[in-house]
């Protein structure tokens, strides 16, 4: 029966995070998608609180300790702050040139 419950938080859990993720502005899905800024701004703040529950949750339901909960939130860190060092150090494609240059344009 622990086996069963466990598959069920578990799979609990990755539905939590998948829908935290396509909640954020970047994902491939809500790209096509013309978001006001508000709207934008909601989705990627319920984002953050999904995602920050959902790891809340599981964490207490595996009754991980001190140490446990410190790596957790070092490795959700690292993740965020790695995005961002990556993508703030990339030059644009060639392909997306067209599409930087007119964004400018329009503002």
């Amino acid at each position: 029966m622990e086996n069963e419950e466990y598959r069920k938080k578990l799979w609990t859990y990755t539905v939590l995070v998948i829908i935290a993720a396509l909640f954020t502005a970047g994902s491939p899905i809500l790209f096509f998608v013309k978001l006001s800024g508000a709207a934008a701004l909601t989705l990627g703040l319920a984002a953050i609180v999904l995602f920050i529950y959902a790891t809340a949750w599981f964490g207490s339901y595996l009754k991980l300790d001190g140490t446990q909960w410190l790596v957790t939130i070092l490795l959700a860190l690292l993740a965020y702050v790695g995005s961002v060092i990556y993508l703030i150090t990339r030059q644009p494609n060639e392909a997306a040139e067209p599409a930087i240059e007119q964004a400018r344009s329009v503002t």
